[in-house]
């Protein structure tokens, strides 16, 4: 997205758009290699392979679909740069919601990995069972 507030026509064949979209292309495939990494830790053991299997099938999907936003520059010049912009930030800021890993065990079964718990920005409510225990604690 950085690339629409670059003028063009002031550098000579406009190398600053040229860097920021290759430092973008650059981290685009560092993140690749991540996802795969991270969505094997989410998904139990059981159906590990399947899953990766179609979250590839999916971005492929993305594959063959961009050229044709690609084509959108036709219209004008930025359509493509802030689609793929916003989906990236998108996709970024839903990531904040997956579960931790780190020092848990992986989860071997489904149930397992039901059990991980979602990050959440609202205040956690107590279960009832618990808050009643808590209240005859003080009594």
């Amino acid at each position: 997205l950085s690339v629409a507030f670059v003028p063009r026509g002031v550098y000579h064949k406009d190398w600053p758009c040229m860097v920021l979209a290759l430092l973008g292309k650059t981290c685009v495939t560092f993140s690749f290699g991540a996802i795969f990494v991270y969505a094997a830790e989410l998904v139990p053991t059981e159906i590990r392979t399947s899953a990766i299997g179609s979250a590839s099938f999916l971005g492929r999907i993305g594959g063959i679909i961009a050229p044709w936003v690609g084509k959108l520059s036709e219209y004008h010049p930025y359509i493509p740069v802030g689609i793929f912009g916003l989906n990236a930030i998108l996709a970024g800021s839903i990531a904040f919601f997956l579960p931790e890993t780190l020092g848990i065990e992986l989860p071997y079964t489904i149930q397992e990995s039901e059990r991980l718990e979602l990050v959440s920005l609202m205040p956690k409510k107590k279960d009832k069972m618990l808050e009643e225990n808590e209240k005859d604690a003080l009594k």
